[in-house]
């Protein structure tokens, strides 16, 4: 996110029930901390072309579960290009691709109990508060001798998860 893509995600989160992001810069931990309770939240992931392979498709719904999302957006559904290579979740004659198939091995396994217990606990909060700022990203898009905001902001909550604790964004 920078001034260019002008998301302001406090608001846009706010006011909304149906969100999801990107796997950019932190999106997915705004949303987790800005989405209104009972919201159906998720992240795009499926036949971009780097994850097409067995590891991301399988990573990225535990990832959305882990950062209480409670549904899985996939990307794309269907996709023939000229060249007949198809990269959506279904083939030309409707059958699953091999990689869809992956992922939604996860998402029985995560609908089959672990999941869903998962879905249901309260999440620990160590009383760790990081400001979101849309202000200070337009400033640091544009004075580029100040530290990029979003990637600061993902610096700072990738220590802040490594020393083993948890916070909240919170808005002006």
């Amino acid at each position: 996110t920078n001034s260019y893509h002008g998301y302001d995600f406090y608001q846009l989160f706010s006011g909304n029930n149906v969100l999801n992001v990107y796997k950019r810069q932190g999106q997915y931990e705004l949303l987790r901390s800005f989405a209104p309770e009972g919201a159906l939240t998720g992240m795009w992931f499926g036949a971009y072309h780097s994850q097409r392979y067995e590891a991301p498709q399988r990573y990225f719904p535990w990832l959305m579960l882990m950062h209480g999302m409670n549904s899985c957006w996939y990307f794309s559904v269907y996709s023939d290009t000229s060249d007949g290579n198809t990269w959506g979740a279904v083939t030309p004659d409707l059958t699953p691709s091999f990689y869809l198939k992956w992922a939604l091995e996860e998402i029985a396994e995560i609908k089959s109990g672990t999941g869903m217990l998962l879905l249901n606990c309260e999440r620990l909060h160590d009383g760790i508060a990081v400001h979101y700022s849309p202000a200070s990203l337009h400033a640091s898009s544009l004075d580029h001798t100040m530290s990029f905001v979003p990637d600061a902001h993902h610096s700072f909550i990738t220590l802040i998860e490594d020393a083993g604790f948890q916070y909240e964004f919170v808005a002006p």
